[in-house]
């Protein structure tokens, strides 16, 4: 029997995977005959080692779903889903408005977005895109780069992200552009 489980921070700084569990399993472990029947198992070093585990296990587990419980409060009460669907889409048009000779796409998926600049030679743009990261480190605005090449920006900014940070990134990024020399 597996657990489908997502391995990924759910917008927290606590190290909490998701873990979708079936009711029975869950409805087993609060059943109040549990301890007894675990406490059988108790004969041996290896079962005490057992329930310890399982005990440890289940007060990690229930601390990790009450902080996942209480970001996902947080993302309902705050309509931050509904927010990054609306600055997603704000900011993905922005950036395929961005021109740039080396500029050659844009993708965006979600918050999550990117810029790839390719050299006249077919070669990736490197260093204008890590001069370009400075650019922005300077301006207010952390960013960083992708790729195998090193030459795409991303740009994955946090939930709460609103229109008016949206401008301020875009802005910023649009200047650095004008203000970035080409390389020859």
């Amino acid at each position: 029997m597996s657990l489908p489980t997502k391995p990924a921070p759910a917008a927290t700084p606590t190290p909490q995977p998701s873990v979708a569990e079936w009711k029975a399993i869950v409805t087993r472990f609060q059943k109040p005959s549990l301890p007894r029947a675990l406490w059988q198992l108790v004969n041996t070093v290896g079962g005490f080692v057992l329930l310890w585990v399982l005990l440890h296990w289940s007060l990690e587990v229930s601390l990790w779903l009450t902080a996942a419980l209480a970001v996902l409060d947080v993302i309902r009460d705050e309509g931050l889903q509904d927010n990054a669907a609306r600055v997603s889409s704000y900011v993905a048009e922005r950036m395929a408005a961005l021109r740039h000779p080396l500029l050659r796409d844009t993708r965006s998926n979600g918050l999550f977005f990117g810029a790839e600049f390719i050299l006249e030679n077919g070669q990736p743009a490197t260093r204008f895109c890590a001069d370009l990261v400075e650019a922005m480190v300077a301006s207010g605005v952390l960013m960083n780069v992708i790729g195998a090449g090193r030459n795409i920006l991303k740009i994955r900014p946090p939930m709460p992200f609103s229109l008016e940070n949206a401008d301020f990134l875009m802005d910023r990024l649009e200047a650095a552009l004008t203000s970035a020399p080409v390389p020859a």
